[in-house]
């Protein structure tokens, strides 16, 4: 009876294992790293991030954008308190290789006023990018 009730217990870890490591690796789980990847780069002015991070349009920019101009922008953008603060990623809905992600977020200026907002994702090869906020 031990045998087996340690036989049970190794493959009730296993299987919580199994299904942690499959969450984790869900296409929820990696939209959310990916707003998450996307807002960072946004704090810190980080515009490597930012190009790796998006698509559509928005890379467009973050690709022509020179970086001594994009420096500026996010010095005014830091002073002003207008970098986006996402406290939450409320829904997600998949359809194919498209996402969009519905956000609980606020400003650095105004943690108060939080507001909903959505982000565009597409699937770029196996990594999921932000196209629009």
């Amino acid at each position: 009876i031990g045998v087996i009730v340690l036989v049970a217990v190794v493959a009730a870890v296993a299987l919580a294992v199994f299904l942690q490591n499959r969450s984790d690796n869900s296409p929820e789980s990696r939209i959310r790293a990916s707003i998450g990847t996307f807002v960072q780069g946004l704090a810190d002015g980080d515009l490597e991030t930012l190009r790796a991070s998006t698509c559509g349009s928005l890379a467009d920019f973050y690709s022509s954008v020179d970086p001594v101009e994009f420096d500026s922008i996010h010095d005014l953008a830091v002073q002003e308190g207008s970098i986006p603060v996402v406290t939450s990623v409320d829904r997600i809905q998949i359809t194919d290789s498209t996402a969009i992600a519905q956000v609980t977020a606020h400003t650095t200026r105004s943690p108060a006023d939080v507001t909903d907002r959505t982000f565009d994702l597409a699937l770029v090869g196996d990594e999921w990018k932000v196209c629009s906020e």
